[in-house]
């Protein structure tokens, strides 16, 4: 049998204020920024609906949701598309955030990664250090709730 490295490939997802860090099964896909459609009479942290593979998915943002500014949209931002958990999957498999730049590949073993202190906003599950990198580790489920409840 093949010993597991502990090791986990998981994502930084720059945004405004921090990375988020993600496990890779979490990223449906990374896609180029296009302008999201607005809707009218929806809170500011929702950015509207794009196209990605037939689908409308609605696009968050993260910095919005969780409190802050939002910041200029970088020249480098992205679309990441996210597999949706808990009891909003079957009704939202998939919803998408606004990065600001391009997410890095990095792999994260148990004893690199540690718990921050500080309290985080409403749609952080966890501040995190990973190797010298402060992180926060996004609550799918918050986020995926939020949506469901204005759409």
């Amino acid at each position: 049998m093949a010993k597991t490295t502990g090791q986990i490939s998981s994502l930084f997802i720059p945004v405004t204020h921090n990375n988020l860090l993600l496990p890779n099964a979490a990223v449906a896909e990374i896609i180029d920024y296009v302008p999201p459609e607005p809707v009218s009479g929806t809170p500011a942290w929702f950015l509207g609906y794009v196209q990605w593979r037939g689908v409308q998915l609605p696009v968050l943002s993260y910095d919005l949701i969780n409190g802050h500014e939002a910041g200029a949209l970088s020249p480098r931002a992205r679309i990441a598309v996210i597999n949706s958990i808990g009891e909003q999957h079957k009704s939202l498999p998939f919803f998408a955030l606004l990065c600001q730049g391009i997410p890095r590949l990095v792999k994260v073993q148990q004893e690199e990664i540690s718990e921050q202190e500080q309290p985080g906003g409403p749609a952080d599950q966890m501040l995190v250090r990973v190797s010298g990198e402060d992180a926060a580790i996004p609550n799918l489920e918050f986020l995926a709730r939020q949506l469901t409840e204005i759409l």
